[in-house]
């Protein structure tokens, strides 16, 4: 483990130089992250389980006999194996005591950390990949039933995909059922959204968010947040998530670290060692994404990056 470069101690060391950090490029815009439920785990563990109910549960009318009917339940447990996500990060203590720490160099890189890992974790909720020992995602767990391709023209989603989309999430919520509570997409593909629904319904209708502190744009009453959706394929293309978020069926982030207030995000101090001089810590955690049943998410395929651009909807630049 290295070290930050002499250059970087000077710098973040300088006594009348603004406090903190800033990235100096785009941010990523991630709505969802902080709109997905994050559930700490009770006991320290790597994997979770949960039963799923694998026969018809029915209830029939009967007539006085001396038999009741009985109808037997099978149970099939699904799991998620959690993940590890983190890094370190370090300071000479000597650097750091004969400078006076005028910007805790230490701190500075900590909470660097921690927003790497809060995007880093956005990205994977979304498009995780188990072949390189990484969280699965929502990509990975989806079923085919619950996911189409486009129907509108030239990969542009329709009035009809959108309803499709939101028909096919079907929670079971434990009881009597629950839709879809959010739309998840990337910012381009909301933009278009946005503008076809101004174009042919000459308003969009929007809710102020309390969590995120900003209204969001809803369609058919069913708000839709920006997320970490990334472009694939040959042609290069989006997809359209809707997605359960609460309730017994709601997905929702496992973490065995931290608090959920924090992400799940754990800082643990790094003892100067015997014969060394640096002093650090680990900024990581332990996650899983749990998705209860097949019904609680679902999504549209093929929203082409090439349709976008045609109708306006441009990149930022890099």
């Amino acid at each position: 483990m290295a070290v930050p470069s002499d250059v970087t101690l000077v710098n973040l060391n300088q006594p009348y130089v603004f406090k903190g950090w800033f990235p100096g490029s785009y941010g990523i815009v991630d709505q969802f992250i902080r709109k997905v439920p994050f559930l700490q785990l009770q006991q320290p563990t790597t994997q979770v389980n949960w039963n799923l109910l694998n026969t018809s549960n029915t209830v029939v009318p009967y007539s006085t006999s001396p038999t009741l009917p009985t109808t037997p339940l099978d149970f099939a447990q699904s799991n998620v194996t959690l993940s590890r996500f983190g890094d370190s990060v370090l300071v000479d203590n000597y650097s750091e005591a004969a400078s006076g720490n005028v910007n805790d160099l230490l701190q500075i890189q900590i909470q660097a950390k921690r927003v790497a890992i809060i995007q880093q974790l956005g990205a994977q909720i979304v498009d995780g990949d188990p072949e390189l020992s990484t969280m699965s995602g929502l990509s990975d767990l989806v079923t085919s039933n619950q996911q189409f391709s486009v129907s509108g023209t030239g990969g542009l989603p329709s009035l009809h995909d959108l309803l499709h989309l939101l028909h096919l999430l079907r929670a079971s919520d434990g009881s009597v059922g629950g839709g879809a509570d959010c739309l998840v997409m990337d910012e381009r593909v909301l933009r278009y959204i946005i503008l076809w629904m101004s174009l042919y319904y000459r308003s969009v209708d929007y809710i102020f968010d309390q969590d995120l502190g900003v209204a969001v744009p809803c369609f058919n009453g069913v708000p839709m947040y920006i997320g970490q959706v990334p472009a694939y394929g040959s042609p290069l293309s989006y997809d359209i998530w809707a997605l359960k978020l609460t309730g017994p069926t709601g997905i929702r982030v496992l973490h065995a670290t931290g608090t959920s207030d924090q992400f799940g995000i754990d800082v643990i101090p790094v003892p100067m060692q015997y014969g060394q001089a640096q002093i650090g810590a680990f900024v990581g955690g332990l996650y899983g994404l749990m998705v209860p049943e097949a019904h609680s998410i679902a999504r549209i395929q093929g929203v082409t990056d090439s349709a976008l651009t045609g109708v306006g909807i441009v990149t930022l630049p890099s």
